[in-house]
């Protein structure tokens, strides 16, 4: 304390003042009491400082109760003034290098015209650099702050973090954030997810969900990677093949489901592009109809089992009369594990036939699980509209924003039916798709005895 201010050193840390002004006391425990300072702590090539601050420290407990001070984001190369955070009550265990500070108030100048009210974490990192750093740390307790144009005709709505440089807009269990795309002043997009990191070149989402707006209907997909790049105005979707990521697009409009490897659609673009990813070897894209029913495929579902896992499903909700259930009813109805319900219900949940909150441990039977079952009894009619594009270099199919025709490409043919053998040869192997699986062409019907596609 006398050679170099410091109320603590160790071999890795050392937490110290920035001046000699302190007196000592006495309060059933010694005490070291600083009227204003700056609190310093170096630890791992790296320091931390909470700056016009003041407190007392006890040195038999190692503990500092400080009070007041302000936090910059300087070592994330974050101008001082403009983004920063005011610490009123806070209290620093001094062996080691973090701490918490509840109830600040935090000030970032590009997003914000009022501070916001949050909790603050700083702490050391080895080898830091203001492109590394993930200190400090602010969330706010709000999660429903509002953002107008954090890009001309994008909204942000949820919560904020400041993770050293980066912008996080952040949700909870409860509650996701959200980005909201406008198109002619009203909603056509909107981006769901529980963090999105957000700078000036891009905002990305490993996992979100999805909604295009057309209209009283949409086009989902429950969880995909997202970018978005506000000075191209480009937003790009593609999926990782893991989890939910795996599920097709669903679309209402034209009542199919489309399975793609990437959507790419410009603000000031009149067309949705649907793709291959850049680089891969894929060409292929399926569009189904919502419809779709294939015995086969209802077969497999239940493999080697007594009874199909939809019809138990099935079974199980009008037992219980809801369309939500508990993975723990299931459980027991079904006589599996925990482990064993959670990859079904995901694989399902994948497929359309419902919807599946993991942490919660519940899940909910969409329409789509029922009609598959009564088509597997022939109690409803059903289709198998597959329509299958294969082609290279150009787009598999595009969404017109001006009609929502959805013009797909690479066809060569489409079965209509399996059991009366009729299908569709596009002369240019092209069809547009409009609402309800209406679809246009030009080119060949045909109905032959024996058919293979």
């Amino acid at each position: 304390l006398f050679s170099e201010n410091a109320i603590y050193k160790s071999t890795s840390t050392k937490w110290a003042a920035n001046n000699s002004n302190y007196i000592f006391g006495f309060d059933s425990l010694p005490k070291i009491t600083f009227k204003e300072l700056d609190l310093i702590c170096y630890s791992r090539g790296d320091s931390m400082k909470i700056i016009n601050t003041k407190g007392t420290y006890y040195p038999t407990e190692e503990k500092w109760i400080g009070n007041g001070g302000v936090v910059t984001w300087e070592k994330a190369g974050m101008m001082s003034e403009e983004v920063y955070a005011k610490v009123f009550n806070y209290e620093v265990n001094t062996k080691t290098y973090s701490y918490t500070a509840d109830s600040v108030e935090f000030y970032n100048s590009f997003y914000f015209d009022k501070p916001l009210l949050g909790q603050l974490e700083d702490k050391i990192q080895a080898n830091n650099t203001p492109e590394k750093s993930t200190y400090p740390k602010f969330d706010s307790y709000n999660k429903r702050l509002v953002i107008q144009n954090i890009s001309p005709a994008v909204d942000y709505d949820g919560g904020f973090s400041m993770v050293g440089s980066k912008f996080i807009g952040s949700g909870n269990e409860e509650n996701d954030a959200y980005l909201l795309f406008y198109r002619n002043d009203t909603i056509f997009l909107r981006a769901s997810s529980k963090a999105f990191v957000i700078n000036t070149e891009r905002i990305i989402s490993e996992n979100a969900a999805i909604s295009f707006y057309l209209g009283s209907d949409s086009i989902h997909h429950p969880g995909l990677n997202f970018k978005f790049f506000p000075k191209k105005k480009q937003v790009t979707l593609y999926r990782d093949n893991q989890g939910m990521a795996i599920s097709p697009y669903f679309d209402s409009f034209h009542q199919i489901d489309m399975d793609f490897e990437v959507l790419n659609w410009n603000q000031e673009d009149p067309l949705i592009e649907m793709t291959s990813l850049m680089g891969s070897t894929r060409t292929e894209a399926t569009f189904t109809s919502e419809n779709f029913f294939k015995l086969s495929e209802y077969r497999h579902l239940q493999g080697r089992g007594d009874v199909n896992p939809l019809l138990q499903i099935q079974r199980l909700s009008e037992q219980v009369g809801s369309k939500d259930l508990m993975i723990k009813e299931l459980c027991y109805y079904m006589k599996i594990s925990d482990a064993a319900a959670e990859n079904l219900l995901m694989y399902l949940a994948t497929r359309g036939f419902l919807k599946y909150n993991y942490k919660k441990g519940e899940f909910t039977v969409k329409k789509r699980l029922t009609q598959y079952v009564q088509s597997s009894f022939s109690k409803i009619d059903y289709d198998v509209i597959s329509i299958r594009s294969d082609i290279k270099g150009k787009n598999n199919a595009s969404l017109n924003l001006l009609n929502y025709d959805l013009t797909i490409n690479g066809v060569e043919g489409i079965l209509l039916s399996d059991s009366q053998k009729v299908f569709i040869l596009p002369s240019d192997q092209r069809v547009v798709m409009k609402k309800n699986r209406y679809f246009t062409f030009g080119g060949q019907v045909e109905a032959v005895d024996i058919f293979s596609f």
